[in-house]
């Protein structure tokens, strides 16, 4: 009969923070794999907890009957857990579950997120965060921060260790702003695609964030530092895809602004095509600078062939001055998911293995 320390030491304990699109995406993969459990969950009013695993089809039911969150007590209350291999994912875009990381790391959690709040803040938190994993010997894993799951930062971080030497990389990062450029045809209007894109769940509840390129310019800097090039989110030069003056005021007043540029970037898209080119919006990241902004490129080059909620990333290095590039979807609950729960398996491989 398997007692509860032989139990235990054979389960990877997981705490989840968030409980939108990606969480709920995520608990249906976690049951999957016999060596995870599910013991504490939180999201921005709520957390719950059970020593024994619980259910993902019953966290909601879970949550409402919880106890009142915050991820200090989240974290103090997980830290109780006398589980030996104990991983925290972070699945939620808050700042103050970010800036938790580092107390994770010194209870003895390893860390997974999606959440690129903390891996784009400033150099100096930023280094605080890593020396904090360094010191506890704890595992921090985020690859889904760029690319939901496609293998991007850790390609650069292959290349880098191997001694290679990233020059430049170029890229799609955003699979919302792709999928209403490389829909858009002069005939469907701008607005229209950008409701739709809101409906498919591809953008921000405030579709504003992801058309500012705030989002993208996180992720440039991101890749950036996995470079070996340490910048100030101020660093980056990011260009809104669309004038700053329509960014402002409600939402209501956002989609009338939207009607009235509609004129203005018909003639952006008409003039691109007559050039035989397609409008993107590109990330450029290298030695001599980091920004994002639209443009219009050869309608040959890879950026200009990646359509809908792609992504495309070519990154140059010394070793491979023709380039990698790594393609496919950039978006999605189902994707970042995905890529959260590989981003597990390498946290406690070490455990499965053993």
């Amino acid at each position: 009969m398997t007692n509860i320390h032989q139990f235990k030491d054979r389960k990877i304990a997981l705490f989840v923070a968030g409980y939108g699109n990606v969480a709920k995406e995520l608990l249906k993969i976690i049951p999957s794999r016999d060596e995870l459990l599910l013991v504490g969950v939180a999201n921005s009013k709520r957390m719950s907890f059970s020593e024994n695993g619980i259910i993902p089809d019953k966290v909601e039911d879970l949550l409402d009957k919880g106890v009142n969150s915050n991820i200090d007590s989240f974290c103090k209350i997980a830290s109780e857990f006398e589980f030996p291999n104990k991983i925290f994912v972070d699945c939620t875009a808050d700042e103050r579950v970010a800036f938790a990381y580092k107390e994770f790391a010194r209870s003895g959690f390893s860390v997974v997120a999606c959440n690129k709040i903390a891996f784009s803040s400033p150099v100096k938190d930023w280094t605080l965060m890593k020396d904090a994993f360094l010191a506890s010997g704890s595992n921090l894993l985020y690859e889904t921060t760029v690319g939901a799951a496609l293998p991007v930062l850790s390609t650069i971080r292959n290349l880098v260790q191997s001694n290679d030497k990233v020059t430049r990389v170029e890229a799609i990062l955003s699979g919302t702003l792709n999928f209403i450029l490389s829909n858009y045809n002069g005939e469907e209007s701008l607005k229209s695609l950008v409701i739709k894109a809101k409906s498919l769940g591809y953008t921000e509840p405030d579709p504003r964030l992801d058309i500012s390129g705030s989002d993208v310019a996180r992720k440039a800097l991101i890749i950036s530092r996995e470079m070996g090039l340490i910048r100030e989110p101020g660093d980056v030069i990011c260009d809104p895809l669309l004038p700053e003056s329509l960014l402002t005021g409600t939402i209501e007043e956002f989609y009338e602004k939207l009607e009235e540029y509609e004129d203005d970037f018909n003639n952006l898209y008409k003039y691109s095509l007559e050039k035989g080119e397609r409008l993107r919006y590109v990330a450029k990241i290298s030695e001599t600078n980091c920004k994002t902004g639209l443009e219009s490129l050869p309608a040959d080059h890879p950026l200009a062939r990646t359509v809908g909620t792609d992504n495309s990333i070519i990154i140059f290095s010394k070793d491979y001055p023709n380039s990698i590039t790594i393609s496919g979807g950039g978006a999605g609950a189902r994707q970042t998911a995905a890529g959260v729960f590989n981003d597990i398996i390498l946290a406690g491989q070490k455990f499965i293995i053993s």
